[in-house]
């Protein structure tokens, strides 16, 4: 499409934008949301990081405890809890019923995955055997799942929140603006600047103001300068309207010279009219 084609297409509509009390709302929302994010986040980091130890602590001082047990008796050996399974391989067995997963950890504690499910293992030798203790953690991750929950529907309330207070709060902020803004359309004479204005509203109205006093007085300099033009003219059209009367009453005057003097006193009415318009 060429450039004439084009330009006789109308401009767009300029977008218009929200308003200033719904974007501070938003920014402040936004901000409490970024913070108890990046909060909940450093909480669960932590959390996660103690919650590692601890198993990690349970599970030596239970595998400790366990292998003490099995000198003396070892059915009482086993953990007592459904989540924990205790393995004992003797020197030179095969380690069968052992998890293949489990059997090839070397000594120390470990975190190891059977699938999606984590588990958390200690593996300890003495100069008999070989003792396996392995932890499934669905439980500590299902709590961390649930705390992860309610922090982000609390997150989101009180941005929620956030958003309206931070909307009502805006709206006593803006209303000053508002309250400008209608003095500047309502009236001239009535001054801009008010008492118990804000330092950026009183800047503004300030401004606003003077600017209105300078565009005032180029006005009068406008309305003057047209009257005095006015005047001006008024005297030299005069004189010029009176020749011509006197002209077209002069009975040596031929008929076209009378027509010319009558067209000339219509023209020095038309401007004189115009004069005074302005």
């Amino acid at each position: 499409m060429d450039s004439a084609t084009s330009s006789s297409f109308p401009d767009p509509a300029p977008r218009r934008a929200h308003s200033m009390r719904f974007r501070v709302a938003v920014s402040l929302a936004a901000l409490a949301l970024l913070v108890i994010v990046v909060q909940s986040i450093v909480m669960f980091r932590l959390l996660d990081r103690k919650e590692e130890e601890f198993i990690d602590q349970q599970l030596s001082e239970q595998i400790e405890h366990s292998m003490a047990l099995w000198q003396k008796s070892p059915d009482a050996a086993f953990p007592n809890t459904p989540s924990m399974w205790l393995y004992r391989v003797g020197k030179g067995e095969a380690g069968q019923g052992v998890p293949p997963f489990l059997a090839r950890l070397p000594v120390g504690n470990h975190e190891t995955y059977l699938g999606s499910k984590e588990y958390h293992v200690a593996v300890r030798e003495d100069d008999k055997a070989r003792y396996i203790l392995a932890y499934d953690v669905e439980d500590h991750e299902s709590r961390l799942d649930s705390l992860i929950a309610i922090n982000l529907s609390a997150a989101i309330g009180l941005a929620l929140f956030t958003l309206l207070a931070g909307y009502l709060v805006a709206g006593r902020l803006t209303r000053q603006l508002e309250s400008l803004a209608g003095r500047l359309d309502a009236s001239e004479s009535q001054s801009l600047v008010e008492p118990g204005m804000s330092d950026e509203l009183l800047a503004v109205a300030s401004t606003l103001e003077r600017y209105r006093l300078r565009q005032a007085a180029a006005i009068e300099r406008e309305r003057a300068f047209a009257a005095n033009l006015s005047h001006e003219l008024r005297t030299p059209l005069t004189g010029i309207r009176t020749d011509a009367e006197l002209m077209a009453g002069l009975p040596a005057m031929s008929a076209l010279a009378q027509r010319r003097a009558q067209r000339i006193i219509a023209s020095v009415d038309r401007i004189t009219r115009l004069s005074s318009s302005l």
